[in-house]
């Protein structure tokens, strides 16, 4: 399912086999956006952009008709998440 995420099924698959995989805080990014709203410092650097960014770019892809099925309903949780999070819920 992550994989067609991107569109790009070969690109994402190899970003996951390397991704990062020293978060401390669970919940992704929307989990660093909330956490840094409680005064936790996550990785030196402000999430809050980079959440609204994966939210706007998973909107388009929506948009564009990019998913369909548990794809869709994936990518909808997760933009609902991340809005979540910047609205400090």
């Amino acid at each position: 399912m992550l994989s067609s995420l991107c569109g790009r099924q070969e690109e994402m698959a190899n970003h996951c086999a390397t991704r990062q995989t020293t978060d401390t805080i669970a919940g992704g990014t929307a989990g660093a956006v909330r956490a840094e709203r409680a005064g936790i410092r996550v990785g030196g650097r402000s999430h809050s952009i980079k959440a609204a960014q994966r939210a706007r770019q998973l909107s388009k892809l929506i948009a564009r008709g990019k998913f369909s099925g548990n794809d869709l309903a994936l990518a909808k949780a997760v933009i609902q998440d991340l809005m979540n999070s910047l609205a400090g819920r």
